[in-house]
């Protein structure tokens, strides 16, 4: 499921695990192709193809990227970019990780 509001985005993945995306972030498609990277409140439509596929995998970066690979191909990164205010978290469960 996917939620917007003024500020975020948030990625439901399952009851317990939800990503909120609150700076930038881009979509690339199966061909590698950067789709379109944005600053949130703006969002690609692209991000709804994502909707009841898998991640397959993650990679978390030190410089604070974080890319999920999806089931069709799809690839979303988050990036920090930022030190106004956080660039995404992560609720996986009682657990939050922001960044």
């Amino acid at each position: 499921m996917i939620c917007i509001s003024a500020n975020q985005i948030y990625l439901h993945f399952d009851q317990e695990v939800v990503l909120t995306v609150e700076g930038r972030y881009s979509i690339e498609d199966s061909t590698s192709a950067v789709l379109k990277s944005v600053r949130v409140p703006e969002i690609d439509v692209a991000l709804f193809d994502i909707i009841e596929q898998s991640v397959l995998r993650s990679i978390a970066e030190t410089n604070g990227t974080l890319t999920l690979f999806f089931q069709n191909g799809y690839i979303i990164k988050c990036y920090y970019d930022t030190e106004l205010y956080d660039a995404y978290r992560i609720q996986n469960g009682g657990s939050i990780t922001i960044v």
